[in-house]
């Protein structure tokens, strides 16, 4: 079994809060370098094993693993939180067909009452002046704009970076954040959006 990080984590750095299967932290420690300590949380500690086995074979040891719940983090302070969130994959049917079949309405609702609840601690550990990053591989509205909608009226402290400022692609909305729509260029369906936390 490789190593997991057992304490809390210092303040600074990275963190994904949802980080299995640790695609996204794996290309973040190679994006970063040395520049930012970076730790992965995730519920499950079979699915954080697979993402030691990963970083032991990229050499991305500097990655730290903690089993925690996203919804109670057991960190302090961090510069950027990343919070790819448990959805209803409303965005990739096209990939996994079955997902229609198998999703209820209550799995949304119960789905969106998690977003928010990981958001809500993000934001308490995410350090004035930091980012904090909401995503899903979804379409319905109900686990994207209206989450963060709900988000930004409870947490005045934050506002939307605007996703045009950082990135040349044809997804950004109006609003300022990325979504894609499966019957666009045969992509999935996905919501990203950047948020950064003000002096108040």
């Amino acid at each position: 079994m490789a190593h997991l990080t057992k304490s809390a984590w210092v303040d600074g750095g990275i963190a994904d809060i949802c980080a299995a299967p640790g695609g996204k932290l794996t290309h973040l420690a190679e994006l970063t370098g040395e520049r930012h300590p970076l730790i992965g949380i995730d519920l499950s500690r079979s699915r954080l094993q697979m993402i030691a086995e990963n970083r032991e074979r990229l050499g991305l040891n500097r990655i730290q693993l903690l089993q925690a719940d996203g919804a109670q983090l057991p960190v302090k302070k961090m510069n950027i939180i990343l919070v790819d969130a448990p959805c209803s994959g409303l965005g990739v049917i096209r990939k996994n067909p079955d997902i229609k079949l198998r999703r209820k309405p209550a799995d949304l609702q119960q789905a969106a009452a998690l977003q928010q609840r990981l958001l809500n601690q993000a934001a308490e550990h995410t350090i004035t002046g930091g980012t904090l990053i909401y995503s899903t591989c979804t379409i319905n509205k109900n686990e994207n704009e209206r989450i963060i909608t709900a988000f930004l009226h409870n947490h005045p402290e934050f506002e939307i970076s605007p996703a045009g400022d950082f990135v040349d692609i044809p997804w950004v909305t109006k609003e300022g954040w990325v979504e894609t729509m499966p019957e666009m260029e045969k992509t999935d369906g996905s919501f990203c959006v950047r948020l950064q936390k003000r002096n108040m």
